[in-house]
């Protein structure tokens, strides 16, 4: 499993090449936001990095609780487990709130969990086949979507917690606009979850 986990960073690290260097947004707390160009979009990537006072496993369980994602993701109007393929591969759901005239967003995520003992767990985010769920007309399906988190123990009871996120919308939102939200978001997300892990 360690060389596993291994060849995914690496692969992180190589597709990282291919993209700007990060750019700190926000430094609030224990928590800090980062965003970068992409050479093949204008939609910019997020990177949200925190440190919590709880243990590796008890993260995982609250991040990929899927029923309870709505809790603290921010605009998220609803979430829900659509299907455990395995203990280490998820299909699940999440519709997001956004502000009228902007139609709601929905995507379906294809979770895939690696591990390195109870200390350090990766997991990475790809869209479902369509198949999964049958898309809404009263929201836009969003497929073009890749992401990961990492969870890491740095000392007992306390870890480092990573999301990095580049999706697109699909549909008439303009890239600054959505590149203007690309701090605040998932800075509320990390307050939130937080919030959660730490009570």
């Amino acid at each position: 499993m360690r060389t596993t986990l291994f060849i995914i960073c690496l692969l992180t690290v190589f597709i990282d090449c291919r993209a700007q260097s990060w750019d700190l947004r926000k430094h609030e707390k224990d928590i800090r936001v980062f965003t970068r160009k992409l050479d093949t979009t204008d939609i910019n990537e997020y990177k949200a990095v925190m440190v919590a006072n709880t243990s590796a496993a008890h993260a995982l369980q609250v991040i990929t609780d899927a029923d309870n994602l709505w809790q603290w993701n921010a605009a998220t109007k609803s979430s829900k487990l659509v299907r455990k393929i395995s203990d280490n591969e998820l299909i699940l759901y999440i519709r997001n709130d956004l502000p009228w005239p902007i139609r709601d967003r929905e995507h379906v995520c294809h979770i895939t969990i690696s591990k390195n003992d109870d200390k350090e767990f990766y997991i990475t985010i790809d869209p479902a086949k369509e198949s999964e769920i049958p898309s809404s007309d009263e929201v836009i399906r969003i497929s073009n979507f890749k992401g990961h988190w990492s969870i890491r123990e740095l000392d007992p009871g306390k870890v480092e917690i990573t999301q990095q996120l580049y999706g697109d919308p699909n549909g008439p939102i303009p890239a600054w606009l959505l590149n203007a939200c690309l701090t605040e978001m998932p800075l509320d997300s990390f307050r939130n979850l937080k919030l959660i892990l730490e009570n």
